[in-house]
């Protein structure tokens, strides 16, 4: 067999899972490739009548535990690559064309994907960013997902064998496999062949949505704290080290971005003192520089993060007066200019 599909899906994932098994069947041209769905949801014993005809396993539980699924899935799979597809996205026309891609026999295939954010479409073309020689070039938002990419199953058979069976790591679970086959892997090549779309608005199919919601924040952050442990137990390699600190620093604006999307002052203070227990200060102030150039958010959270922060850093953590266009009124976004604070660390 050629290709293993792997998809994890929860409650929420069923109002889109149907028309991805669709879009599966009506896309996928090679012939020889099989679907194996892991049932993620908190009533896995439920039946769902358009999932008759498919292989599904479930892990007995129903509390999120991705590292687990994603290896019980490359346990279970027969392709020579695996392809994990999130339940709530789409796939492009894979033909013919791609048993040349296969029989190439590459460990690691990197594809071109499109990202839709904002109802706009972002077209991230493939052009060898990760390495340049023997070096490493890190894309830390490409390298960190793992639906562009279609890994040797021998090789991930070999990487979740160092998985416990107890691993109840919920979160950057895709950073574990990407480094570890970085590692293990003899060949990688890279295809402009578009793949994958990514819709950001329905992203973290298989995540919790824990805004507002400090426990599950907390377990979330749990999750993390395993499978980063689980890398710096096998990841020496200095480039790799370099790239996991990349990692780190995406999964920071990640979390932070979680923050910036709460709104109760209170809760925002919890979930800064669950993030900078695990992140240290000098990534942290990267990453909200980042989110300054790059985000837009209400006045109230900025200024609510704005005092957040300025109560741990001090007068390390100044600002300037700059103009903004962002505001809210009864709900709805508009354009209007206006002078506020702006954050800036000083070195």
């Amino acid at each position: 067999m050629l290709l293993t599909i792997g998809i994890l899906f929860c409650d929420k994932d069923l109002i889109y899972l149907e028309n991805l098994l669709k879009n599966i069947k009506d896309k996928i041209l090679i012939n020889d490739y099989e679907i194996i769905l892991l049932d993620n949801r908190n009533n896995f014993e439920s039946d769902i009548s358009f999932l008759n005809d498919y292989k599904v396993l479930n892990l007995n539980n129903g509390n999120i535990y991705q590292l687990a699924g994603r290896k019980k899935i490359i346990e279970n799979a027969n392709g020579k690559y695996i392809w994990f597809v999130d339940a709530d996205d789409d796939i492009f026309l894979i033909d013919e064309s791609f048993l040349e891609i296969i029989n190439q026999e590459n460990d690691i295939n990197v594809f071109s994907y499109l990202q839709i954010t904002n109802e706009k479409e972002f077209w991230c073309e493939e052009n060898n960013l990760f390495f340049e020689g023997d070096l490493l070039q890190p894309d830390c938002y490409k390298l960190s997902c793992l639906w562009n990419k279609w890994f040797k199953t021998e090789k991930l058979k070999e990487i979740t064998n160092l998985i416990p069976d107890e691993i109840r790591a919920s979160a950057s679970e895709d950073n574990f496999y990407n480094l570890m086959m970085l590692k293990n892997s003899n060949t990688l090549s890279y295809h402009k062949n578009f793949i994958y779309t990514f819709n950001s608005e329905r992203s973290n199919s298989a995540i919790i949505d824990y805004s507002n919601n400090i426990e599950k924040f907390k377990k979330c952050f749990f999750g993390l704290e395993e499978t980063n442990n689980l890398i710096k137990k096998y990841i020496t390699n200095e480039d790799l080290e370099k790239l996991h600190l990349n990692l780190e620093r995406a999964d920071c604006y990640f979390y932070l971005k979680k923050i910036f999307e709460t709104t109760n002052a209170e809760t925002q203070k919890e979930m800064f003192e669950i993030i900078k227990t695990y992140f240290s200060d000098d990534v942290l102030k990267e990453t909200y520089n980042d989110f300054i150039e790059n985000l837009k958010f209400t006045e109230k959270s900025f200024n609510q993060i704005y005092d957040l922060f300025y109560s741990y850093y001090g007068d390390s953590f100044g600002y300037i007066e700059v103009e903004t266009i962002y505001s809210f009124e009864s709900g709805e976004e508009i354009r209007k200019e206006k002078i506020i604070k702006k954050p800036l660390f000083y070195s």
